[in-house]
């Protein structure tokens, strides 16, 4: 496009770098094809942005890129909240603002590799949360140290139809078969488990009610909207999570660049920063504020010789019980 001239919009080709007026555009989107990315599982799912339009312009265009393209200045004219609009709608994708941009290599420099067998000793107790999807339930290992240290241990996906008990049987005898090990020699097991009841509310309360596991089991689900705490407890037993705090200490925490002695981990590897800790490498880091005390006076969980609290902490749509 030339410089202030939106009408001489041309589409070009990020790989060959080909220049197509809007006719070559149409007529190539006419001849493509779906190709499928993923193997088949039952459903299919499509991505198209606004570019893929084979609609007439608008009166007032003389092509539907002209079109495109002042709709585009117009927009970046608008400001942050205008463009914002825009990326979403016609270009179907997410909007990062600039003050949450973080940079994943100040935490990948400061790497530590470990297995669920040569455990750090200042693990004081192992935690798990539980995702329920349709056809599988996603476990994921914590363990927890003093002032908020964590360290992420393993992930089990626990495939099968989550209507069927079968698949939760499976789920409790994982727990179960978990075994984990610390550098100094001791064995520890999970202690408590929080689960998301979201998704098939009905067999995971009844899950939750005879797990058949020695762990706590904690019921929770996530909230947009406000609640005085982190974490509250609901009069029907189950524990809500306020997702938007949640994120907003995340976003906090990820920007500490600073070395310190908490360790932050993603699955088997362990970055060290400043105050607070954080899982890298796209996983929500652990989350811990004055608000959970309500929460952690209630409920102990014994691990290594010592009595524990046990707070929440949030993961996507994944929930631990966590100090």
């Amino acid at each position: 496009m030339d410089a202030g001239r939106p009408e001489t919009a041309r589409y070009e080709c990020a790989g060959c770098k080909a220049s197509w007026c809007d006719a070559e555009r149409v007529m190539a989107i006419r001849s493509g094809e779906w190709t499928p990315t993923n193997v088949f599982s039952g459903k299919r799912g499509y991505f198209l942005n606004g570019l893929y339009s084979p609609f007439k312009p608008k009166r007032g265009f003389s092509s539907r890129l002209h079109q495109m393209a002042v709709e585009f200045l117009e927009a970046k004219a608008g400001g942050p909240e205008q463009l914002k609009t825009w990326t979403n709608t016609f270009l179907a994708e997410t909007w990062e603002d600039e003050g949450e941009r973080i940079e994943p290599n100040i935490l990948t420099s400061r790497l530590e590799a470990y297995d669920s067998q040569s455990l750090a000793p200042d693990i004081a107790v192992i935690i798990a949360g539980a995702d329920v999807q349709k056809d599988r339930i996603e476990l994921e290992f914590v363990g927890i140290g003093a002032e908020e240290e964590s360290w992420g241990i393993d992930n089990i996906v626990v495939a099968g139809d989550t209507e069927l008990p079968a698949t939760w049987k499976k789920l409790s005898d994982e727990i179960e078969a978990a075994t984990f090990k610390r550098t100094d020699g001791v064995e520890m097991r999970c202690a408590a488990v929080a689960i998301d009841i979201h998704f098939r509310p009905k067999a995971t309360k009844q899950w939750v009610s005879r797990h058949g596991t020695r762990c706590r089991v904690y019921p929770v689900f996530g909230i947009g909207a406000a609640q005085p705490k982190l974490v509250q407890l609901r009069p029907t037993g189950s524990w809500s999570v306020a997702t938007d705090y949640a994120k907003d200490i995340l976003y906090a925490r990820m920007k500490i660049q600073d070395p310190g002695r908490v360790t932050c981990t993603s699955r088997h590897i362990t970055a060290r920063i400043g105050s607070g800790n954080l899982h890298v490498s796209g996983l929500l880091r652990s989350t811990r504020a004055d608000s959970l005390s309500a929460f952690t006076r209630r409920h102990q969980v014994c691990a290594t010789r010592r009595s524990t609290s046990a707070s929440m902490c949030w993961r996507a749509t994944t929930y631990y019980a966590q100090i």
